[in-house]
């Protein structure tokens, strides 16, 4: 994956989207999981004009949350 770290929009929209899924389901008692997430910025970034460059930025952000920062991405 190629991100334009450069963008802070939609850095800061997938950071933000992120730290929304992961809070969402927690607050909701579900699993917080990676599939769980990508299902819920599916609905909330539905619509977005930049909707596939801020669900990179929030899974790449979400994976961090979940694994923990020095476990490696799948």
């Amino acid at each position: 994956m190629v991100f334009n770290w450069d963008d802070e929009d939609e850095t800061r929209a997938g950071y933000s989207a992120a730290i929304e899924a992961v809070l969402g389901l927690a607050a909701q008692q579900m699993p917080v999981t990676e599939k769980a997430v990508e299902e819920w910025l599916d609905v909330s970034l539905n619509g977005i004009d930049e909707h596939k460059h801020i669900r990179r930025h929030a899974m790449s952000v979400a994976a961090r949350m979940i694994r923990g920062p020095m476990r490696p991405p799948n």
